[in-house]
């Protein structure tokens, strides 16, 4: 067996240089994602969302707290956000990335407190096993749809919350078996609970936290069960909390099917089919991590209704095995418990446990896809830690440096193709088109890509692409929806009512297609008509601005201009980024005679467009 003296430069043996480096590998990876645009539910989570327009209101409302408990730490900081740099998309990535770099170093140390190093000393192969976990997990290109899509906060924040209270709890019972006086222990403990308690208000994945907890007590440290049980009882008592916040908010399917992309939770699979699909999903995630290609923001997966159909089998063998071997790494950890090659076993074991325990929450509650590369996020650390104790053993055995070689060849390919993947996330075209192509048959993508080819003014292509979307889904109601948006900018009036019309008999409460049928109304005269139009898109939705905007622009028309003024300033308020609801409230205003107040509204509107011009060049 090779020396325990490190052959490495005294340098390269330093924490601080081990941190610097993951935080170098990170700023590689993501160094070209600070221009990625708002996508997919990016738009109705942060763009068009009200609730984070006043920070204040966090803190007064308790509306805002009521809309989504769960998730309220997550909003909070797209506020402050907000707050900080209106709808710029580089201080919301700045945001995401800070909080995924400060997560690998918090789990650089969580890896150092998993040996007791008192008995396994600082070998080159056990700074092998602390270091190569949390720079896989830092560089790994699955990552990219947590850190890159903007929305995924809400995952980053829950992930690193639900790191922290374990990496204090693992500290706070490390210096008790070292003997350290409770005052040193207590506010590590404190902290751990305190950190848990705040994963639970970041997303609903926290939900496994104390029995990540008990998996490291269990597996980790000494005691009687008694005095487990009072170690982890606080702990345990958090479990009711998402439970009760579910309540709190009226059912979780919903809330989380608008999440999720889904128009509502009636989109939502049936939970039989769900759970049969989720073994065969469980193959396709592990691939992904040791083989990153075809990545893609929204897959075509197919449901199983049958635990026989042979993916559903392999992945539940694969799992069966997968934790077989957790279990022998656990026993054979027993056996000599102080030696490295039995604490590499440990630290495989917990890393596999670990996997499993954290994706429990997404496999098991429907939602509205059955697979989403952000739910590897926080699982993926279980993985990496299996993958750090291989580096170590092989370490141990044979030479550190075919391994550090190894090791620091497959970092940077990872932290290649994660930087290489940010450029494909760096245009919504061709995100889209990278996600229709990769799922033909799946409506979602066609649409999305068609929504973006209209923004851009490529209508042709636009249309085909929501044809092909009505082809695979002939009840998609948005794009039968906007397949009349296109018709309408085309002056084909009646193809557009016309598809506006079969679009709420498929969705009567598709608030847009009453606000299009409205302006469709407008443009051939019917003021009266549009008014009543914009008003019912506005019972289903009160904060969908382009209503607002539009039945002010009708109410102002029809001479009914203070009533107009209090619609375009409600519009303004929802969408204060908007230059045509400034304009439109300067007009409403000298129609009052309010040149004042008119004048501000038209600098306003100047100075949005002016900054819209800048982002486009």
């Amino acid at each position: 067996m090779p020396s325990p003296l490190s052959p490495l430069p005294v340098t390269a043996r330093q924490p601080a240089f081990h941190l610097l480096l993951i935080v170098a590998i990170g700023l590689f990876a993501y160094s070209d994602s600070f221009i990625v645009p708002f996508v997919f539910d990016d738009r109705w989570t942060i763009v068009t969302n009200p609730q984070i327009r006043d920070l204040s209101r966090f803190f007064t409302d308790p509306a805002i707290f009521a809309a989504f408990p769960r998730r309220f730490l997550g909003f909070l900081t797209l506020a402050l956000n907000y707050r900080l740099g209106g709808l710029e998309v580089a201080g919301y990535h700045a945001v995401n990335l800070a909080l995924h770099l400060a997560t690998a170093l918090l789990f650089y140390r969580f890896c150092g407190l998993l040996p007791d190093l008192r008995s396994a000393g600082a070998s080159t192969a056990t700074r092998l096993a602390m270091l190569i976990p949390p720079l896989l997990f830092v560089a790994h290109p699955v990552q990219t749809q947590a850190v890159t899509y903007i929305t995924q906060r809400f995952t980053l924040l829950a992930a690193l919350l639900y790191l922290l209270s374990c990496t204090l709890y693992l500290d706070a019972g490390r210096k008790r078996e070292a003997g350290e006086p409770p005052r040193r222990i207590a506010p590590r403990y404190g902290g751990a609970l305190l950190a848990g308690l705040c994963a639970m208000f970041a997303k609903e994945i926290a939900f496994t936290l104390p029995l990540a907890i008990c998996l490291l007590e269990c597996a980790l440290f000494r005691g009687t069960l008694r005095q487990r049980l009072c170690r982890l009882g606080p702990f345990l008592a958090l479990l009711p909390v998402i439970p009760l916040l579910t309540l709190l908010s009226g059912g979780h399917e919903q809330e989380l099917a608008v999440l999720a992309g889904a128009p509502a939770a009636s989109s939502l699979p049936a939970r039989e089919a769900y759970l049969f699909t989720q073994p065969a999903v469980l193959v396709t995630y592990l691939r992904l991590l040791l083989l990153p290609v075809d990545q893609t923001l929204d897959y075509d997966f197919p449901l199983y209704r049958s635990l026989l159909a042979p993916p559903v089998l392999a992945g539940i063998g694969l799992a069966a095995a997968l934790l077989a071997a957790a279990a022998m790494l656990f026993r054979r950890s027993m056996k000599e418990p102080n030696g490295e090659s039995a604490l590499f076993a440990r630290q495989a074991a917990v890393g596999i446990c670990w996997f499993f325990l954290t994706l429990a929450v997404e496999s098991i509650v429907p939602l509205a896809d059955v697979i989403n590369e952000h739910r590897l996020y926080l699982p993926s650390l279980g993985m990496a830690l299996v993958a750090g104790a291989a580096a170590g053993a092989m370490a141990e055995r044979f030479s550190p440096r075919p391994v550090i070689a190894t090791a620091a060849a497959i970092v940077l390919l990872l932290a290649t193709a994660a930087w290489q993947r940010n450029l494909t996330w760096g245009d919504e075209l061709l995100l889209w088109s990278d996600a229709a192509a990769k799922a033909p048959g799946k409506a979602r993508p066609h649409y999305n890509l068609g929504v973006v080819l209209s923004r851009r003014g490529l209508l042709d292509a636009a249309e085909n692409e929501f044809r092909q979307a009505i082809a695979i889904d002939p009840r998609h109601a948005r794009a039968r929806y906007n397949l009349g948006v296109i018709r309408a900018s085309r002056g084909e009036y009646a193809a557009a009512r016309s598809d506006y019309e079969a679009a709420l008999a498929l969705d009567p409460a598709l608030a847009e297609a009453h606000n299009a049928l409205g302006s469709l109304r407008a443009a051939t005269g019917n003021l009266e008509g549009a008014i009543s139009s914009y008003r019912q898109a506005l019972r289903l939705d009160p904060t969908l601005a382009d209503a607002r905007n539009n039945l002010g622009a009708a109410l102002a028309a029809t001479g009914r201009t203070e009533a107009a003024i209090i619609e375009i300033e409600s519009a303004v308020r929802l969408n204060p980024e908007n230059a045509a609801y400034h304009d439109n409230l300067a007009r409403a205003y000298d129609l009052l005679g309010l040149r004042k107040k008119a004048s501000l509204e038209r600098a306003c509107a100047d100075a949005l467009k002016e900054q819209s011009n800048r982002r486009a060049r």
